[in-house]
């Protein structure tokens, strides 16, 4: 014996009414319309309750913002976080009212009803959860310390753990079923998984990595030639990272390689005091020689030769020599030490050295080693430039001469292409 169903809801109960008695529907036919067009209603006062709530919610709290003089007011506005909170709070409030507003309606369209709004509510729920992680990194990064540490690796990987646990209570709903159930032949084929979701686990695992360890930052300059990457950092996710080469092209490193592959980051060198630079003075070696107390004087009162370089470059051959004579390429090399001492835009706290390195065919090497107050480019090489085209001109000063090949030699042979060279950022 089929059994009476109770009243449907007042309003429903005219609807299906007049669609049986006027309409001519069938009950059953009656009893689907009538249940879709309860969806639709439902789904509409859900609209409504979200945008008078939300407007009413984000005015309140601008009104507080205001007068506390704070800012993250337009940071909720730009997440959504008025207007979601407030969907889910008008779906919350549907779906406890369900039972009472689908009263009437067959087990099937009853069970229907609460299976939809339960995954909209699941939905809204995660879009709530999106929306206020989405809040906290941007909240975050108007810190001073969101300059040295990103925590959008980490949002990131939240936001997609939290999607996770929401597929599976999707699917629960959808399907019937408890989660263990299906979640366990998924497990089982993790290989498949792991296959298809690769970057997405890898790169899970590094972000947290390399925000723990600090690896890397937004604004890092970074130097990766196998990723083809020299630059600066310009985002930082779960999958990739985002870097703005020099010549304005952009590299995207999967996230995992940060921590798979080697790199350079240059962040300690533009946190430092000073940026170092390493380069060679050739000397032609039948140039050198023994120099007399004459000849000394005369380097010494050069006009070129300024008084306070003059004093430390003596003092530095009376620290140096051990000899009974003094040769023009040691004054020469105690001339360098002197003028970068007396340098304004060298760093005199750090390491500052001119030294021989091995002789060859090209004559005897000279590296001049040192560190610039200036690290961006344009000033760097201009402060470089500056010092190699001082020592180059005063050489002849102390009676010697810089190694040039002679005429007639390959082009090839370029005595400079063995020394090592930094490279440097164009910015």
């Amino acid at each position: 014996m089929a059994v009476a169903l109770e009243p449907k809801f007042f309003f429903f109960e005219s609807i299906d009414r007049f669609l049986i008695e006027d309409a001519s529907f069938s009950p059953a036919v009656s009893d689907a319309v009538t249940f879709l067009i309860a969806c639709l209603i439902l789904l509409l006062l859900i609209w409504l309750l979200k945008l008078i709530g939300s407007k009413l919610v984000s005015g309140v709290i601008g009104i507080l913002a205001r007068r506390a003089g704070a800012s993250w007011n337009k940071i909720l506005i730009r997440n959504k976080l008025y207007a979601r909170f407030m969907r889910f709070v008008a779906t919350s409030i549907v779906f406890g009212m369900i039972q009472t507003l689908f009263r009437g309606f067959s087990e099937g369209l009853l069970e229907a009803a609460e299976i939809i709004i339960s995954i909209y509510l699941i939905y809204t729920g995660l879009q709530v959860f999106n929306a206020v992680m989405g809040t906290v990194n941007d909240v975050y990064e108007t810190k001073p310390q969101a300059r040295y540490k990103s925590i959008r690796s980490i949002v990131q990987s939240f936001k997609i753990a939290a999607a996770i646990v929401a597929v599976v209570m999707i699917i629960s709903l959808f399907f019937g079923v408890e989660p263990r159930k299906f979640i366990a032949p998924l497990l089982g084929s993790a290989a498949v998984i792991s296959l298809i979701f690769r970057d997405v686990i890898l790169g899970f695992i590094a972000s947290i990595q390399i925000s723990a360890q600090e690896m890397i930052r937004p604004g890092d300059w970074i130097e990766m030639p196998s990723r083809g990457a020299d630059g600066i950092i310009s985002e930082i996710n779960v999958t990739n990272i985002k870097v703005q080469n020099w010549d304005n092209s952009v590299s995207m490193i999967p996230t995992y390689a940060m921590v798979s592959e080697s790199f350079t980051n240059w962040r300690s060198m533009l946190e430092s005091q000073g940026r170092r630079f390493r380069r060679p003075v050739l000397i032609d070696i039948h140039t050198v020689a023994v120099i007399s107390a004459a000849q000394m004087k005369q380097i010494m009162t050069h006009p070129a030769i300024g008084s306070p370089v003059a004093a430390r470059m003596k003092e530095l051959m009376k620290q140096g020599n051990s000899s009974d004579f003094i040769t023009n390429i040691g004054l020469y090399r105690c001339y360098i030490e002197a003028y970068l001492h007396n340098h304004p835009r060298i760093v005199q706290n750090q390491t500052r050295a001119v030294r021989y390195l091995d002789n060859s065919e090209n004559g005897i090497t000279l590296q001049v080693y040192a560190f610039t107050t200036e690290k961006l480019l344009t000033e760097y090489e201009r402060v470089v430039a500056d010092i190699l085209e001082h020592i180059t001109v005063v050489v002849s000063i102390f009676g010697l001469k810089c190694f040039q090949r002679p005429p007639g030699a390959s082009v090839g042979d370029d005595p400079m292409a063995m020394f090592e060279k930094e490279e440097s950022p164009d910015n």
